[in-house]
């Protein structure tokens, strides 16, 4: 009575066009879990059984029921169109089937991405982005844009852009005039990024993005030079807030907000796969209400 199921792909024996799944209520109800079981009917696997996903996470078989023998952990020979993402509606979360309930049964190789599992609600950009391949939904199209910076063609023939990127072919950033904008940089090359103002504070209302691009076969550094981004001290969490797209250009980043002492070296790299794109989007406006402060300095370079 307490199931959530579905078979993978089209089960060819059974006697009817219709395929059943399994979604028990009320521990099936929610969207994202139906939405789950509808890409296994689809043919698709779990996240953490694609065959390259030891790259990216590590299994706690001793804290699972069931142990190696559980099918719900196995590696399976996938196609993958698309790297590892652990927002996938396809990817369980890092407590789910444990014996000891306050013991992960996976973690994450880069924790800082540890937060998206748990936050994934319906299907991610790359969810969207490997159901378009898989089933041709764009051979009707009599003609197809090039999508740019990690946007693809969807069923509407036109480039579906990450978030904070638009035009026909996600060529141009989607920002507020008078800041953000798309920085391209060669080998060895560095720039500054500061808030609409800076060093004054910024705007309430502003929404930023910079997309930094470098070589594919490069990473981007970005080193927190001055940093002072609205935030609640008592509660932990971001009044305002950059958000810093490290890993993959459609995945959501993590968000940085607080205060850094100028000087304290503090940084991030992007992934191998990255491709030589770092996205930033920062935003005041979310809580436009609370007051701005002095924003921040960032230095982005290839190395």
């Amino acid at each position: 009575d307490r199931i959530c199921i579905s078979f993978i792909g089209r089960y060819e024996y059974l006697n009817s066009d219709a395929q059943p799944i399994g979604l028990s209520y009320p521990l099936c109800n929610q969207v994202q879990t139906i939405l789950h079981e509808l890409m296994h009917a689809i043919g698709m696997h779990h996240e953490q059984s694609r065959d390259d996903r030891d790259r990216y996470i590590k299994i706690f078989y001793d804290n699972i029921v069931g142990g190696t023998g559980n099918k719900n952990m196995n590696i399976y020979p996938t196609f993958d169109r698309y790297p590892y993402d652990a927002e996938s509606v396809l990817q369980y979360g890092l407590y789910d089937l444990a014996m000891n309930g306050n013991q992960k049964t996976m973690e994450l190789r880069d924790k800082l991405l540890e937060f998206l599992p748990a936050m994934t609600r319906n299907l991610s950009f790359y969810d969207v982005a490997e159901i378009t391949k898989a089933y041709l939904c764009t051979d009707h199209c009599t003609s197809v844009p090039t999508c740019e910076n990690g946007g693809f063609v969807h069923k509407g023939c036109e480039c579906l852009c990450p978030k904070g990127l638009k035009g026909q072919r996600c060529e141009e950033a989607d920002t507020d005039s008078g800041c953000g904008g798309i920085i391209t940089l060669a080998a060895g090359e560095s720039r500054e990024i500061t808030t609409p103002n800076y060093p004054n504070n910024y705007n309430r209302g502003a929404q930023c993005t910079w997309l930094i691009k470098g070589p594919e076969d490069k990473q981007i550094k970005m080193t927190i030079l001055e940093f002072h981004v609205a935030f609640n001290q008592q509660r932990r969490f971001c009044y305002h807030w950059v958000e810093i797209r490290y890993n993959l250009i459609g995945q959501t980043g993590i968000r940085e907000c607080g205060y850094h002492r100028p000087g304290s070296g503090v940084y991030v790299m992007t992934s191998s796969d990255a491709k030589g794109k770092l996205l930033l989007l920062f935003n005041s406006a979310f809580n436009a209400n609370v007051a701005p402060t002095k924003g921040f300095k960032l230095k982005v370079e290839v190395v």
